[in-house]
């Protein structure tokens, strides 16, 4: 059952238990799979902060190659299935124990994060910080299967974990 969603203001809001327990569990297992092609990113040229990216899906913007992971095709058919928008980007950013996230804003008109951790808590740290109006700080967790929306132009970055592995599914959409 899905539960109700949180809004915090009109830019940010968080509904836990958002997508099918199967569907996170075969995305999960097949980003484990060693035919998962994972490659260091970065959310902006100009800072030194990499991350681990997995696409399931991209746009011909993207990379001019319009790629497709015909490893996830179902997963992604069934998340397309769910969002009831354009998804023109669906992607795993994974964090390795430590990493730090560099502030930045998304493409599209809002980002989807859903958190693929089950062991998350906020005790591992790695939340997602949104850098508010008058420098203030606003932190969601990543729990598993927990989806926070959120409007892609607000600036935000991913907070260091002392999980081995911190895993979110990421859904760029136009609206």
């Amino acid at each position: 059952p899905l539960s109700s969603s949180v809004s915090f203001n009109e830019h940010i809001k968080y509904q836990d238990n958002f997508l099918d327990n199967n569907l996170i569990e075969s995305i999960s297992a097949k980003l484990h799979n060693s035919l998962s092609p994972w490659y260091m990113q970065k959310s902006l040229e100009r800072h030194d902060g990499l991350f681990w990216y997995c696409s399931l899906k991209e746009t011909e913007e993207d990379n001019g190659k319009g790629i497709e992971n015909k490893l996830f095709a179902e997963e992604v058919k069934m998340l397309e299935k769910t969002v009831p928008r354009e998804i023109i980007r669906i992607y795993v950013n994974g964090q390795s124990v430590n990493q730090h996230g560099d502030f930045h804003d998304d493409d599209g008109d809002e980002t989807i994060l859903i958190g693929l951790n089950k062991e998350m808590a906020p005790a591992l740290g790695g939340a997602t910080e949104f850098l508010l109006d008058n420098n203030v700080s606003y932190l969601i967790y990543p729990m598993y299967n927990r989806a926070i929306f959120f409007n892609a132009k607000l600036i935000h970055r991913a907070l260091p974990s002392s999980h081995p592995f911190r895993l979110t599914l990421a859904l760029k959409t136009i609206k």
